[in-house]
């Protein structure tokens, strides 16, 4: 069977689609992480580290790849006494 010309732009298409939800979804993780860690900060100024958990958890698991989610899982290690 033979393939007709719009067929391939569809695909194109589609793929395209795919990779713009793909990095939409990865940028919107970021934004949700790096809102939570600096929560988490701004709690831990104000004295409320049991809050400011809660917020590095959140930034942990929405990044856990990525440059928030570690900076957040290096705050939990080190309010933790476990510093490493």
């Amino acid at each position: 069977m033979v393939a007709s010309p719009g067929s391939s732009r569809r695909q194109e298409a589609e793929q395209a689609i795919e990779r713009a939800v793909r990095v939409r979804l990865e940028t919107q993780a970021a934004l949700f992480a790096t809102t939570r860690l600096k929560a988490g900060m701004a709690l831990l100024a104000m004295e409320q580290p049991e809050k400011a958990l809660e917020h590095f958890r959140a930034a942990y698991e929405a990044d856990p790849k990525g440059k928030y989610g570690a900076r957040a899982l290096q705050q939990m290690k080190e309010d933790s006494g476990d510093g490493r």
